[in-house]
């Protein structure tokens, strides 16, 4: 079974999508955002929409607005390398925001320091 884990009045969501689980039944798979599986973050455009024998974890906005650079970003900080160059300050201001809320949700703390799924 799919598990959506959010903090009350932010958009940010995390699902957990066990193996096998068919990401079709659940509309935010569709979105953009940062799969994280077999320890590694990456950003996915399309959402996750197969099924796999890997547990997974996926990052997305509930509005579906994470741009591209933001997406990048988020992945790099959660694989511990830097953001890339180019935001803006105003994205790099959610990102730092998306992050620490992320970090919280994948129980790391601050996700920016640890890995995903570091303890």
């Amino acid at each position: 079974m799919i598990s959506i884990a959010q903090n009350p009045f932010s958009t940010l969501r995390l699902l957990a999508v066990p193996p096998d689980a068919d990401p079709s039944v659940e509309p935010l798979l569709a979105h953009a955002g940062v799969l994280i599986e077999a320890g590694e973050a990456r950003s996915a455009w399309d959402g996750i929409n197969r099924a796999s024998a890997l547990d997974r974890k996926f990052l997305t906005a509930s509005g579906n607005d994470l741009t591209g650079p933001e997406l990048a970003a988020i992945a790099n900080r959660l694989n511990g390398r830097p953001a890339p160059l180019g935001l803006s300050e105003a994205a790099r201001a959610r990102v730092g925001r998306l992050l620490e809320e992320a970090g919280g949700l994948l129980g790391t703390g601050s996700s920016a320091e640890h890995g995903p799924g570091a303890p």
